[in-house]
């Protein structure tokens, strides 16, 4: 159990780190601190559903931490920010994408 657990977390860590890249973005500390609990909080949802293991359900996950980053990268740019993202910001995106599974 503790290897699908990190190798999902290395697979979703990736899928973040690729599209924070893609998309030219700079987070804050505070900022990967909420992002990395939301991925870790996701993992947990996904443990408890049975979905782990799941490749529908992890191909799933990582599109919608895929659009999450989108519409973060939106914020920032309506903030006047960008490339440049706050915690605030990353609050108020979850809040909007909620519910968007496995994060919330």
């Amino acid at each position: 159990m503790q290897q699908q657990q990190f190798r999902l977390h290395q697979r979703l860590k990736t899928c973040y780190n690729k599209k924070v890249s893609k998309l030219g973005l700079g987070l804050t500390p505070a900022c990967q601190m909420l992002i990395e609990r939301m991925i870790n909080n996701g993992i947990e949802r996904m443990r408890t559903q049975g979905a782990m293991e799941r490749e529908e359900q992890i191909w799933f996950a990582e599109q919608n931490l895929s659009q999450y980053l989108n519409k973060l990268a939106h914020e920032a740019q309506a903030r006047g920010t960008f490339p440049l993202v706050d915690d605030r910001a990353v609050d108020k995106v979850l809040k909007e994408q909620c519910p968007i599974w496995p994060y919330c």
